[in-house]
Order: structure tokens, then C-alpha cells, then sequence
């Protein structure tokens, strides 16, 4: 969710604020006072380049076990749009760890097998970073998933939905101010959204996102069904694959090798069932809704499909698909 950084800067208010609880309780009168003040001594020890370290490798590991639970956790994100906010009170500190002590007992009942009705994002946020997926009853809309997870007993079961979203929600966001992200200034208040701030792609899926944003670059987007655009790239492709000559003796030299990946991912999005289309879907619809100008926005319009309406290189192609089909009702709907 968060940057190495804004994470390093958490941390680091994490400590002190565990520092001054420390100082609180060191009475010196006291064992008990004696030992926070020597954990005190030890904790001002503790860098910023030493939290930075913990940070990467924490995140490294996390990352392997992402790509062990690859399934469970692409099943998880795909409902995260149905998930609250993270509360968010008084300092940083409070703020955190109240909501490390909600997500630790949530999941301990849970495991138990304690059904637990979450209106806390920190909660799902807490069994995304420890990898434990129990059973979900989802309402708007209505529907059960199960993960079947052999570490949560029988009943240990999360209902979300049960309160009304709040305006705008699109997954968990959590909003905290960082004393630590800079040397200088005031304290940012920044606010970040698990399922579109900083999670880690794949390949497959930034092909999947930048379909979209294709799409994205048409009139009305919204009302565009996905899949139907998919079949229409697909029989694009079943045409120009009948045409690429970059030295085309006519003078027509432009290689179309540069629109395989979009017609590629295209074939891939409508090979793909179950869990693996609700995923492509998935990333499709995020482009399509937030990267309407992330390949090109000054020359989306320049050049009209693409430049493939250009009537010579129509021409080309429907002679070719009338050669090698026969069809020549084919070759006049392409026209």
C-alpha cells in the first residue's frame, strides 16, 4: 500500500511514539521502570537506514509469499471494492498499532472459527499481509466465496457489506499524516488505496491494463462491452494476419507488428475463464477507468483506428483475405 519511503517514515514515527510510551513508564523505583528505560537506551539506536533495510526485506518476503498464494490473493483483490476504509484517529502511532490490535484479534477469532462481521478495512488488510483467507459472505452484491483455508476452523467466516459504503469507496484507503517523510516542513497527510496505489503487476496484467486504456481512448468507454471489443481485435488480427509486408513493393511500408501485443491480449483475455477472466476483467476495466492517458494522450486522435482505415491498406487486405478465403463477402464487409 504504501511506498518504501512513506513506509520508512511510518515506521519511524512507530518508534518514537513507542519511545515515549516507554519514557512514561520508567519509573526507576521500579523493575518494570528500569527495563523501559533500558529499552529506551536501545531504541534510540534504531536508524533510519535500519528501518528502511527491515522494510525491503519484509517486502521481499511478502512478495515470494504473494506469488505462492497467487490465486487466493488475486481472488481477495478482485472483491476489494467492497471493503471500508481504515479508521483513522488521533496520531499516527494510535492509529496504527489501534488498528494492528483490531486486525490481530479479528484474525485470531477468525482462525478459532469465530464469525466476524468487518467494517474495518485494517482487518482484510491484516489477512492480505499475514496470507490467511477464510470464507467471505459478500453482500452488494450478494454472493459467497470460499477459500476453504485449512488454518481457519469451520465458522470462521468474514460479512462484508452489511454498512453502507462510503462515498467514492473503491477499496481499502487508509489516511495518515507523516511527521518523518521529509527533513523539513510540516507533516504530509497522505492517503493511499490498496487496490490501485502500489501493488506490484505482472506483464500480463500491464498488457491487460493497457488494453484498457485503449479502450479507454474511445467515445463513451463506459458503455463499451469489453468482451465484444475483444472479438473485434481478435478478428483484426485474423486479417492482418494476412498482410505484413514492410517492404511491400507498392509502397505501402509500414510493418503492423506494433498492434500484435494489443490483438495478443485480446486473444488471451477471451481464452481466459473462471478466475483467470474475473482477473483480466479486472485489470481491463482499471485502465479503461483511470489510464485514459497513460500510452499517449496528445496524439490519441491524430491518426483514426489506428491508421488502419487508410482505404489503400483496406484495399490490401481485403484482396489478401479474399486470395486466401475465398470469401469474397468477407472481403466486402471488410471493405
Amino acid at each position: 500500500m504504501f511506498s518504501n519511503v512513506e513506509a520508512t517514515a511510518i515506521w519511524m514515527q512507530l518508534v518514537d511514539g513507542r519511545l515515549k510510551d516507554l519514557e512514561k513508564a520508567s519509573e526507576t523505583s521500579q523493575i518494570q521502570g528500569l527495563a523501559a528505560l533500558y529499552a529506551v537506551d536501545q531504541g534510540r539506536q534504531i536508524l533510519r537506514d535500519d528501518l528502511a533495510s527491515w522494510d525491503a526485506s519484509a517486502r521481499a518476503w511478502l512478495q515470494t509469499a504473494n506469488e505462492v498464494k497467487k490465486r487466493e490473493d488475486t481472488q481477495l483483490k478482485l472483491i476489494v471494492k467492497n471493503i471500508p476504509s481504515i479508521h483513522s484517529s488521533g496520531t499516527t502511532y494510535s492509529n496504527v498499532v489501534d488498528n494492528w490490535i483490531l486486525a490481530m484479534k479479528t484474525t485470531q477469532d477468525l482462525i478459532q472459527g469465530v464469525p466476524q462481521d468487518v467494517t474495518n478495512g485494517s482487518v482484510i488488510l491484516g489477512l492480505m499481509s499475514w496470507h490467511i483467507y477464510p470464507d467471505l459472505n459478500v453482500f452488494s452484491p450478494n454472493r459467497d466465496v470460499k477459500f476453504n483455508d485449512r488454518l481457519v476452523k469451520p465458522g470462521g467466516v468474514i460479512t462484508l457489506g452489511l454498512e453502507a459504503n462510503e462515498k467514492n469507496c473503491s477499496g481499502v484507503s487508509w489516511s495518515v499524516s507523516l511527521s518523518h517523510l521529509r527533513f523539513y516542513g510540516d507533516p504530509v497527510v497522505i492517503e493511499k488505496r490498496f487496490d490501485e496505489d502500489s501493488d506490484r503487476i505482472t506483464v500480463e496484467e500491464l498488457h491487460y491494463i493497457s488494453f484498457g486504456c485503449v479502450l479507454g481512448g474511445w467515445a463513451q468507454p463506459a458503455l463499451i462491452d469489453i468482451e465484444e471489443a475483444a472479438e473485434c481485435f481478435s478478428a483484426l488480427g485474423d486479417a492482418i494476419g494476412l498482410y505484413d509486408n514492410p517492404t511491400d513493393e507498392k509502397g505501402y511500408g509500414g510493418s503492423l507488428d506494433w498492434i500484435t501485443p494489443l490483438i495478443d491480449t485480446a486473444n488471451s483475455f477471451l481464452s481466459a475463464v473462471g478466475k483467470e477472466r474475473e482477473t483480466a476483467l479486472y485489470f481491463v476495466e482499471f485502465g479503461r477507468r483511470r489510464g485514459r492517458n497513460f500510452l499517449d494522450d496528445e496524439f490519441r486522435d491524430v491518426v483514426s483506428m489506428f491508421g488502419l482505415l487508410n482505404p489503400y491498406l483496406l484495399f490490401r487486405l481485403s484482396q489478401d483475405f479474399s486470395a486466401q478465403r475465398h470469401d469474397i463477402e468477407g472481403s466486402i464487409s471488410l471493405l
